[in-house]
């Protein structure tokens, strides 16, 4: 069968190597492939500040490019409004609620990481099909359900393997903001994914075929390749590790996963710059790739920077970035851009297409969508916000990544606290960077300067670490009542604290509560009992920790 030809003047976006390295996924390729045989020497020379600079460099703009997508001109507000407007306005109230409810908190948080691969496949997938008719592909219904089936397919897979073979965990109601797996029993999630894997496998087969029968094997290479890269995001590693395979591979390997993730969710990125990218080059207004990554690169600072600044403690909210500030934002953002990303890239849309299936001389007119709005006093506040929302991120990034750490690196923790003062203008204070810099405070005997940060860790989350130190200062001016009461406060919030548990009673017992202290020692050699029976547990019986996207 002869292959149908495709109205693009170029089966590329920007090109064979840019379009395979960034919109296929081969640089996330390359790093698989150099962390199989070097993953340990890769991990020990990259800086720290490596991820968080990529972040903002490249995971921000991504999140500004459908904002400038949706709102920058009037025709497309309007056009999506019902997304732009009245889903905004409702992930917004989900968000300042949640602030108040770690419950409402936590299940924001299990959506995003439940939706974000389904996000990640979806355009995995639209990536795919745009490559087979911009390359001449003949894209008949049974290829396009085929492809289709598998990607959705490979979703399906990840979903069970993050929701499987985890004990139920109640929803946290005074903990930290955490991701709730459903815990579905193995009994049916291993069974539902050998079903769904061999489907998986089968639909893939099965348009594999269809691609050979038309001879279309070079051309469908991009579409193979995003096939591909889905796997390696997320059915390989988390099979894997939910079976136990090659614990060896680091890549593959359940203590490394963080790490990896971080690079999938930056390959994502980069993946929806390059696309979004060339998307807005055929729009009327171009003003150049300069113009256009500052202008996402302001506005994704912005979103990520403006919750912090507005919500958080010491503002209008209560919530530390240790507490979860950090998990709510990233799942309000998220959530609120899948919502906005799934309304605006659609194939199927004339507008879409006529940019992402031709050339890049199709009409600007039809890509532009309506005149830019005029330069009004409120168009004007929105950049100057956003620019200074971008001062304020560079500001917090040289903050935590440099300035906090030599300070403490060299011993100066005046300097280390005050530099925490400064993030807490901006709602980023740590409650564990206090403990950190009060727990060496201590050390060098300045209890004062101790307090001080203890006290202020505690204000911004409540940890049985920072009153247990708060108690131990108390004891060593012997106001015994003063270190039972910090104690106290710490076994509230976690009654198993068995070195709080030996201290509080042996204070009870000295201050005449013969009962209450026995009953709190008794309690901690219990404890002390029950962690050395685990400890001799064979760890395949432990229940086994996830790190998800």
């Amino acid at each position: 069968m002869k292959r149908a030809r495709t109205p693009s003047s170029s089966p590329w976006l920007f090109g064979p190597v840019p379009d395979l390295l960034l919109g296929c996924g081969l640089l996330y390729w390359a790093l698989f492939g150099a962390s199989l045989v070097a993953g340990t020497e890769l991990r020990s020379v990259q800086a720290h500040y490596v991820f968080p600079a990529l972040i903002l460099l490249l995971s921000g703009p991504h999140y500004g490019a459908t904002l400038l997508r949706v709102y920058e001109q009037r025709a497309e507000r309007q056009r999506y409004a019902i997304f732009s407007i009245y889903a905004t306005v409702l992930v917004s109230a989900a968000f300042v609620a949640a602030l108040y409810n770690v419950v409402l908190a936590s299940w924001m948080a299990t959506l995003y990481l439940t939706w974000s691969p389904w996000h990640y496949t979806g355009q995995n997938y639209g990536i795919g099909a745009m490559f087979l008719r911009r390359r001449g592909v003949d894209v008949t219904p049974s290829m396009k359900r085929w492809l289709h089936a598998s990607f959705v397919l490979s979703y399906a897979v990840t979903f069970f393997l993050i929701h499987a073979d985890s004990v139920p965990n109640a929803v946290p109601t005074t903990a930290a903001v955490r991701f709730v797996p459903l815990g579905l029993p193995l009994w049916l999630a291993n069974p539902a994914l050998l079903i769904l894997g061999a489907a998986w496998v089968a639909s893939s087969a099965a348009f594999a075929r269809l691609v050979l029968h038309q001879a279309a094997w070079r051309a469908a290479g991009p579409t193979a390749a995003l096939m591909l890269t889905q796997t390696l995001w997320f059915p390989l590693p988390l099979a894997a590790q939910h079976f136990g395979w090659a614990t060896s591979v680091e890549p593959l390997s359940l203590d490394f996963r963080g790490y990896y993730a971080l690079w999938v969710v930056l390959g994502h990125a980069v993946q929806y710059l390059w696309v979004t990218t060339y998307y807005a080059r055929a729009s009327g207004d171009w003003a150049g790739y300069p113009s256009y990554f500052s202008k996402t690169l302001a506005t994704g600072t912005a979103i990520w920077t403006l919750p912090y600044v507005v919500f958080g403690p010491g503002a209008l909210g209560r919530m530390s970035v240790d507490a979860g500030l950090i998990m709510l934002v990233a799942a309000a953002i998220n959530i609120h851009h899948f919502i906005l990303d799934g309304a605006i890239w659609k194939l199927r849309h004339m507008r879409i297409a006529s940019v992402l299936l031709r050339s890049s001389a199709a009409p600007r007119a039809v890509a532009a969508g309506g005149e830019r709005a005029p330069a009004s006093w409120s168009r004007r506040l929105v950049w100057h916000t956003a620019i200074a929302c971008l001062a304020i991120g560079v500001f917090a990034f040289w903050q935590e990544q440099f300035s906090y750490l030599s300070a403490f690196g060299r011993g100066d923790f005046g300097r280390a606290s005050a530099v925490l003062d400064q993030l807490g203008w901006i709602g980023k204070d740590s409650a564990t960077a206090r403990l950190a810099v009060g727990s060496q405070l201590l050390q060098r005997g300045d209890v004062d300067g101790a307090r001080r940060e203890f006290e202020r860790s505690v204000t911004l989350r409540e940890t049985p670490d920072g009153y247990a130190m708060l108690g131990l200062i108390e004891e060593s001016k012997q106001d015994a009542r003063g270190a039972l009461a910090a104690y106290q406060r710490a076994l509230a919030v976690d009654p198993n604290r068995r070195d709080v548990l030996v201290r509080a009673g042996q204070l009870l017992l000295a201050l005449g509560g013969d009962a209450e202290g026995r009953a709190l020692l008794d309690r901690a050699a219990a404890l002390e009992s029950a962690e050395q029976a685990a400890r001799r547990e064979p760890a395949s019986a432990r229940t086994k920790q996830r790190v998800l996207y």
